[in-house]
């Protein structure tokens, strides 16, 4: 008796092949939309200054050394005091004493921290 093994052993495997390339296909289309989507419409605006922070007898000083497209500089201190500065170049000081500060930059109304 002779076995025909070609139904047996040659079927199943290719249409596994076929499946997991399905799969993986749609995983991809997929992934690739839900990126592509998330950055529709979205205008992102670039925080693009160099400033150093340091501390004063008083306080601190933030000193600006480029600034692009700041168009404020928040300097915040940890009990909710703020002094804003709109300068491009140059330094400004917050006076509060001790206690941590905050250096936030305004860009299209957008406020990040950046120190």
């Amino acid at each position: 008796m002779i076995q025909n093994n070609a139904n047996k052993y040659g079927v199943s495997p290719v249409i596994g092949a076929i499946l997991l390339v399905a799969v993986f296909t749609g995983v991809v289309a997929l992934l690739s939309f839900n990126i592509f989507a998330s950055d529709v419409g979205v205008v992102k605006e670039s925080f693009d200054a160099s400033v150093e922070m340091e501390q004063t007898d008083s306080g601190v000083k933030a000193n600006i050394f480029r600034n692009e497209n700041v168009e404020e500089f928040i300097l915040k201190h940890e009990d909710g005091t703020e002094q804003r500065s709109n300068i491009s170049i140059g330094s400004f000081t917050s006076d509060n004493g001790d206690g941590e500060y905050t250096l936030i930059a305004v860009v299209g109304g957008n406020e990040e921290v950046i120190d």
